[in-house]
């Protein structure tokens, strides 16, 4: 099926094959809904101007970028490094299950709190009070 207005076009504006395969040399509008049982392939950047919705896996083999606030409902789960370019906000427990690294001053305003030994590898200055409820060591010269 060919449906054109022009030969300058060898496909014609709009062609089925015999296979079934669709072509169309401008844009394509459907009004309603499509359903694209063996999926969806753009080689170009797309808009899509209203809610997209996936029920499966999405996987985004390049850079996912979202212009406004993503609300992940179930979270994120990420296997490589990931940088935040601003203020970052936890309003619940925060956990790390390997080391946390904070490359610049790491303000605790309700305080900290170690299970495990920890190490200051620097001067540790204490402004207010300490309570110490254990045994405290010192392991060089101590000034009191």
């Amino acid at each position: 099926l060919f449906v054109a207005t022009s030969t300058a076009n060898a496909l014609g504006l709009f062609n089925v094959d015999g296979s079934g395969n669709i072509s169309a040399s401008g844009t394509t509008r459907i009004i309603g809904l499509s359903t694209l049982i063996g999926g969806f392939q753009s080689n170009a950047s797309s808009s899509i101007g209203g809610a997209l919705t996936i029920t499966g896996q999405g996987t985004v083999s390049s850079t996912f970028l979202v212009r406004d606030l993503a609300t992940l409902y179930g979270g994120f789960q990420t296997n490589a490094s990931s940088s935040v370019g601003a203020r970052f906000l936890v309003t619940d427990q925060f956990q790390a299950s390997s080391t946390l690294l904070a490359s610049g001053l790491a303000t605790l305003y309700s305080g900290f709190q170690s299970n495990a030994s920890s190490s200051i590898v620097a001067g540790l200055t204490v402004t207010g009070q300490t309570i110490v409820s254990s045994t405290f060591l010192v392991s060089d010269l101590a000034t009191l």
